[in-house]
């Protein structure tokens, strides 16, 4: 994961994921549906085919699918959370707005070892993956000394001939987070 190996994952996706299994834990992650925001905003789209190889660049995010930067937010407050999905809050406080003193969570959407998993995994990214020139200096010294950050990084082309866009979805500290970043 903190490599982007995409092609390993769409090798390893044909041989261990069944369609529905993609389609339910889509599902509970949100795709589709609006998020637990104070305001309607899509999480995404997610679109699983049935033919082997259209499945596996579906299974990798190549295709049938588009997440908008809350999506992205969320998916990694879920990680953040230990699994559970927490209703999104942009500020702490905001004019005669003071958001409550606890995160209100909405379900589970994964299991807390496995989002400790996916957590490390994104440890990996930023430490020494696809986004680790971003949090250190040339001679590989840390820019946050003493936080740890979980990220995810990615492409986006919406259109064959269209622009590419990167994009970075994190949390930190990432085994106490505070602060979650799409």
């Amino acid at each position: 994961l903190g490599h982007s190996r995409n092609a390993v994952y769409a090798q390893l996706v044909t041989r261990h994921l069944m369609r529905d299994e993609l389609v339910t834990m889509g599902a509970r992650f949100g795709f589709g549906a609006d998020l637990p925001f104070d305001v309607s905003a899509p999480l995404g789209r997610l679109e699983v085919p049935y033919n082997d190889l259209a499945f596996a660049r579906a299974a990798t995010g190549f295709q049938g699918s588009d997440l908008t930067p809350l999506g992205a937010l969320e998916l990694a407050f879920v990680v953040a959370a230990g699994g559970n999905r927490p209703r999104l809050r942009i500020v702490a406080a905001a004019e005669d707005y003071v958001a409550p003193p606890t995160l209100r969570i909405e379900d589970r959407v994964i299991e807390p070892r496995t989002a400790a998993n996916l957590r490390w995994m994104m440890e990996v990214t930023v430490d020494q993956g696809t986004s680790a020139e971003a949090f250190a200096d040339p001679a590989g010294q840390p820019y946050l000394r003493n936080v740890r950050v979980a990220g995810k990084t990615g492409t986006l082309q919406p259109e064959p001939s269209g622009p590419t866009t990167t994009w970075f979805v994190g949390f930190a500290p990432s085994r106490d987070p505070r602060i979650v970043v799409s």
